[in-house]
């Protein structure tokens, strides 16, 4: 009887700590030559390819679930926009800034 209720304990512990981790990111994509937002600006988790939009602000919000069996991994984002490249990688500020691609025209 002992072993079956250590043994269940056991099992809801581990199962417990298994759980999905919620991230949340919001931000806002800046233009880095004009100091204007851009919008329409693709945000998704690095591996995705949806995720969200900028809106007419530049500015976006996204939530991500992942496993977290040892912690919540680093939610990294990846940001396009046609006629763009990212100038800024820097996760830790909410504000990201892109550059005009003079290759892309």
């Amino acid at each position: 009887m002992l072993k079956t209720i250590l043994y269940v304990l056991f099992i809801s512990i581990a199962f417990s700590s298994c759980g999905d981790c919620i991230q949340q990111k919001k931000g806002v994509v800046i233009n880095k030559k004009t100091g204007k937002p851009i919008d329409s600006v693709n945000v998704h988790k690095v591996g995705d390819q949806q995720g969200e939009y900028t809106d007419s602000n530049g500015s976006f919000e996204i939530h991500a679930a992942s496993g977290g069996l040892f912690g919540c991994p680093v939610l990294k984002l990846a940001f396009y926009k046609y006629g763009y490249i990212l100038a800024s990688r820097d996760m830790s500020s909410d504000t990201i800034y892109m550059v005009p691609n003079h290759y892309s025209k």
